[in-house]
């Protein structure tokens, strides 16, 4: 059998037994994908904002503090008083870094349960839309 005539046997069997296939439903179900990723990926912006400015402040705090405490030392007449606002210094250091441990904690577990709730949003919107478009296909 000669390749010509054995491809449009092929095509002539694949032309009838294949059904055409509506690829619209797929199309609004990819769209809906797309939207949830663009949606998705401005809320973790919005937070990865968020968390850099809480970062700028504590560090401009810092920045303040040390300045602070470098001109205390300086004015210091003795070693006591060198070791006095040294130990105050770390202590305060200490706490300031502990407090903003936690700030920065709450922030990124709101950006996690953020995250986790847009998903299983768009994961509910894609499962209705598959219905729905489902639902067209077969009536």
């Amino acid at each position: 059998m000669a390749k010509s005539e054995s491809k449009s046997r092929l095509n002539g069997l694949g032309a009838s037994a294949v059904p055409p296939v509506d690829i619209e439903p797929l199309l609004e179900v990819n769209q809906r994908g797309i939207e949830a990723v663009a949606q998705a990926n401005s809320h973790v912006l919005q937070n990865m904002a968020r968390l850099n400015s809480e970062i700028f402040q504590f560090v401009s705090r810092r920045l303040e503090h040390d300045r602070k405490t470098a001109k205390e030392f300086a004015a210091c007449s003795s070693p006591q008083e060198a070791y006095s606002v040294c130990g105050k210094f770390l202590e305060s250091a200490m706490k300031q870094y502990s407090e903003e441990m936690g700030v920065i904690t709450g922030l990124y577990t709101d950006q996690l349960r953020q995250t986790i709730e847009d998903t299983q949003h768009q994961l509910h919107e894609a499962v209705n839309s598959s219905v729905d478009a489902e639902k067209q296909s077969s009536s």
